[in-house]
């Protein structure tokens, strides 16, 4: 039998899996220079079969700079979009996945796809460019790390197995310490004893060699193997195993193994020829007995979509049958004429992995989608999973394949997933070795290279780990007989076990270059460990060996800068709700607050709270709820008219100070005032909150003078309200509306502005200037704009038609006034930071998380340093909150709440975005993990905006 390794050149597999080059192959010379194997070679070749002979090559670099250069970095190095110097391929490693990328694009992201734009050869000359310029080999995935630090456990990795395997598909343990693992290439291979048996099992029935994802796949023993010693498989039979056009069709079989041979082959389901199809790509193939001894098994679509609508056909289907081959009974179309009896669902485009719940017995099964829309679903018998009438995902040439996504007659998937995962192999935790995962649901990925872990509520997907990523195609996975995950892994080919130990509360990030925060000028401790122990920051010492405890989790910081994590000191993470019910609004909280930590941020405050941010405050606090710790003030407080609609004003002095002392007894933070309050209330607030010990924050009320105000004690101005009145004071007299309370700009000369600075540093008044405010509602208002931008990927679908509803409160004189002054602003903050009136990062808009590093960047063009930005977002936080030491500082007994990033924030802040890793109340947050999680968040906003358009509510203008 002719194997794999035998003809001289097969285009690249579209599953992107790589083999070995044999033995005295000619290497090509550019993908030699690199150590490559065949894979770009298949791709070159392929793109450039059609090129003229003498058509001269692309200037791959002058098409990177014009077309890739804008947003990934002149240098690869990254910048609006992720650099291209990179060991995280979290879209594809492989050459097919980079071309289809640059071809199609990317779902779900900004990459725009180049079809059209650009020919062949042009594609080709860009992924040989992107390939020639990394770092480090980029063709097989790096090894795991012997651990892997997961929310619950961290994973001891043992690699079993490596050079003994090619492309293992499917893994079944026959013993306590022996398993038979199946190659695609067609044969078997005996795991015992810790070791691979040399000898491979031969004697299957031929397989198809010449298609992308054929040849031997799943295998699974029977119920009764003990007894018996029936092994099933599924094949890829093809009418001419070497040519990929031939017809062929999945088929399942059984036999035994007797020594290195395969015997008493039984074919259990084979269909006459008439029903083989040519050119296949989507054979299925994966197996499962469930508890009850009926073995279902997947077909794909064989490329033949239409077929899986059809039971009479047998592609796009799960189906059931005997461990003999018989058909159950109760099968939905058994005995019915024009259908297949083995059918069990319908519209599965092709399944590759399936799993039975331990508990209710559910079959599940993971779906590959075209581009985009994977599917995990919850099979039952006789219904139908919509491929190709409903789906999520678009042909690979971007045409739309169907325009719904759900129809009558068709369930729904449990989860979808774009950009699609390739999505592989499931398994559900069973093993009393991770019992915190009971019930869970793994998840392997092929081209995303990822291993997740699903928890379930019913049948309902509620949370998603990134466990880790970019170690290789995980083609299954299986609990063994001790209790240990197995995985086997594909490009390159190993097993892999994973054993659980408890997560330590133990932490040291070695040799890091540590930015304490601590002093008023720039300080840097090179090759330094810190150490986090229960929360807090245990030690930080020069690294060396005795500097980290022998019960830490280590990380390595070589290269790598820490600094406290960050501070967003204004906005209104609450949410409301947009449906009309509480759930949608405490679903946008717990969006708000996840994706802060996700970002780098560990301490919010808002400053217009209520209830539900009292009970999210002390959730978090008691560790029943996720997120950054919350300061929060009352309910803020205005006249009458108010500014905006509130619930309640305030005209009477005695009231709003009896207001003020309630608010402290219900556990408020500090209190806030706002814009239309009188003089006479304004004061009375300051006494009632000097006397409950409360601080005041403030939109410094029009009546009120700002001296005043900063006399009576304030201890923050927001937005920088207060100093536009007093630079149109003597000028033109303004009033508590809408319309005028931003016109007083035009009159700040840089001499009073100058002024003003001094006179809040006189009385040391915070200022929180909420720069990325001013542009957000006014300079990039601009719903296109918006769209264009990477801030849409983080902002809450209903967040456009709210900053819609507070730009048009002002006419066009009003916003012509706001934009043509924004440099009066900025020279404001910069005026006040050289006074010395200390300033907080704030951002009172949406993309929680993601607007600090914007607001910080605001900063920087202001005029501050990257170092006294960094003030502002860490040390001046807790200062403000006499919290001085407790937070936003690298210091012994500080909280461990600290950012690792891959470049020094003090040469660019907007290194603080690239973050590396992130600890946050004694978890370690990969990078894997952090995109993961944000990620899961994204998908939630798309979950929403779809409810919202269910309602009849635009949730984009």
């Amino acid at each position: 039998m002719r194997t794999r390794a035998e003809p001289a050149f097969r285009p690249a597999r579209a599953s992107g899996r790589l083999r070995r080059q044999p033995a005295g192959t000619p290497a090509h010379p550019v993908c030699a220079a690199r150590g490559a194997g065949w894979l770009v070679l298949g791709i070159v070749l392929r793109l450039l079969a059609a090129a003229p002979v003498a058509a001269a090559e692309p200037d791959a670099r002058a098409l990177y700079r014009l077309h890739c250069g804008g947003c990934h970095g002149q240098a690869l190095e990254g910048g609006l979009a992720e650099p291209l110097i990179k060991s995280d391929w979290r879209f594809g490693r492989d050459g097919f996945s980079v071309e289809s990328n640059i071809r199609h694009g990317i779902p779900g992201t900004d990459m725009p796809g180049y079809l059209g734009e650009l020919s062949n050869e042009e594609m080709a000359a860009l992924v040989e460019l992107i390939y020639s310029l990394q770092t480090e080999e980029v063709w097989i995935a790096k090894p795991l790390p012997p651990a892997v630090e997961t929310e619950h456990y961290t994973l001891r990795v043992e690699y079993l197995a490596t050079d003994e395997l090619e492309n293992p598909w499917g893994i079944e343990f026959t013993g306590p310490s022996e398993a038979l693992i199946s190659e695609d290439a067609g044969y078997l291979i005996r795991y015992r004893d810790g070791r691979v048996d040399p000898e491979r099992i031969t004697g299957l029935p031929p397989v198809d060699l010449a298609t992308s994802t054929g040849g031997l796949m799943d295998i699974a023993l029977d119920p009764d193997y003990a007894e018996n010693g029936w092994v099933y498989a599924a094949i890829s039979h093809s009418e001419d195993p070497n040519d990929r056009y031939a017809r062929g069709l999945t088929r399942i079989i059984r036999g035994r193994v007797d020594g290195n041979r395969w015997r008493d082959t039984e074919y259990l389901f084979r269909l006459d020829p008439g029903y083989h199809l040519p050119d296949s790509k989507h054979w299925g193939g994966r197996l499962l007995f469930d508890r009850d001894g009926f073995l279902y098994f997947s077909i794909g679509d064989m490329s033949a979509a239409m077929n899986s609508q059809d039971p009479a056909m047998p592609s796009g289907k799960v189906f059931r049958i005997r461990p003999d081959g018989g058909i159950p009974d109760d099968n939905p179309f058994a005995g019915q004429d024009g259908a297949l009896g083995a059918v069990f669902t319908l519209g599965n485009r092709n399944v590759q992995g399936m799993a039975q719940h331990p508990e209710t017995g559910g079959i599940w099964a993971a779906e590959h989608g075209p581009r985009g829309g994977d599917e995990l679903n919850l099979l039952v018998k006789g219904r139908n999973y919509g491929w190709p009438v409903v789906t999520f995902g678009v042909n690979y040439d971007g045409s739309v394949i169907s325009d719904r996504t759900r129809a009558d007659g068709i369930e729904p998937p449990v989860v979808e997933w774009t950009p699609a995962l390739a999505v592989g192999p499931i398994e559900f935790v069973a093993s009393p070795a991770f019992e915190q995962w009971r019930g869970n649901l793994l998840v392997g990925s092929l081209s995303f290279e990822e291993l997740r872990r699903l928890e379930l509520d019913g049948g309902r997907v509620t949370r998603q780990e990134l466990l880790f990523k970019g170690h290789g195609r995980i083609r299954d996975i299986k609990t063994g007989p001790d209790g240990a995950i197995y995985l086997l892994l594909n490009n390159p080919g190993a097993l892999v076990r994973l054993t659980a130990a408890e997560t330590t509360n133990v932490t040291a990030i070695e040799h890091a270059a540590l930015i304490p925060m601590t002093s008023r000028t720039p300080l840097v401790l090179e090759d330094h460990t810190l150490v986090v122990r229960d929360e807090r920051i245990a030690d930080i010492c020069p690294s060396s060996p005795g500097c980290t405890p022998a019960d830490a989790r280590v990380v390595d910081g070589a290269g790598k800068f820490v600094i406290p994590a960050l501070a967003d000191m204004h906005n209104h993470f609450d949410g409301f709700a947009w449906d009309g019910t509480d759930a949608s609004r405490i679903r946008m909280r717990d969006q708000n607050l996840r994706q802060y930590v996700m970002f780098g941020v560990a301490t919010a405050r808002d400053p217009s709270g209520g209830p539900l941010v009292l009970e999210a405050r002390d959730a978090i606090e008691r560790g029943e709820l996720f997120g950054p710790r919350i300061f929060v003030s009352s309910p803020l407080m205005d006249g009458d008219p108010p500014l905006f609609p509130i619930p309640r004003t305030f005209t009477e002095p005695g009231e709003a100070a009896d207001f003020v002392r309630r608010s402290a007894a219900e556990g408020y933070d500090l209190a806030k005032v706002y814009t239309t309050l009188s003089l006479k209330v304004f004061d009375a607030v300051m006494a009632a909150a000097a006397e409950v010990g409360l601080t005041v924050a403030a939109h410094v009320p029009i009546r009120v003078p700002l001296e005043h105000a900063l006399e009576r004690g304030l201890r923050s101005i927001e937005h920088l309200t207060g100093y536009d009145v007093a630079c149109a004071a003597p000028h033109v007299k303004m009033e508590p509306v809408r319309q005028d309370i931003y016109q007083g700009w035009a009159w700040c000369s840089p001499e009073k502005v100058a002024e003003l600075a001094a006179l809040t540093a006189k009385y040391e008044v915070w200022n929180v200037p909420t720069l990325a405010l001013w542009d957000s509602t006014v300079t990039e208002f601009d719903r296109p704009q918006r769209d264009a931008g990477e801030i849409g990927k983080y902002e809450h679908p209903t967040t456009p038609g709210g900053i819609e509803w507070l730009y048009t409160l002002y006419g066009p004189r009003e916003r012509a006034g706001i934009t043509g002054t924004r440099s009066v602003r900025l020279g404001l903050v910069k005026a006040l930071h050289d006074a010395g009136a200390p300033l907080l990062v704030g951002t009172d808009i949406s993309a929680t998380g993601y607007t600090v590093h914007r607001e910080m960047g605001l900063f920087v063009e202001a005029g501050l340093t990257p170092y006294q930005t960094l003030e502002a977002a860490t040390s001046e936080a807790a200062r403000y909150m006499d919290r001085e030491g407790e937070f936003g500082v690298l210091a012994t007994g500080a909280r461990g709440d600290v950012l690792l990033l891959d470049a020094n924030p003090l040469d660019d802040i907007g290194n603080a975005r690239r973050i590396r890793g992130l600890m946050f109340r004694d978890r370690w947050w990969s990078k894997q993990a952090i995109d993961a999680e944000l990620e899961a968040i994204q998908r939630e906003y798309a979950e929403d905006e779809a409810r919202l358009r269910e309602l009849g509510i635009g949730p984009r203008p």
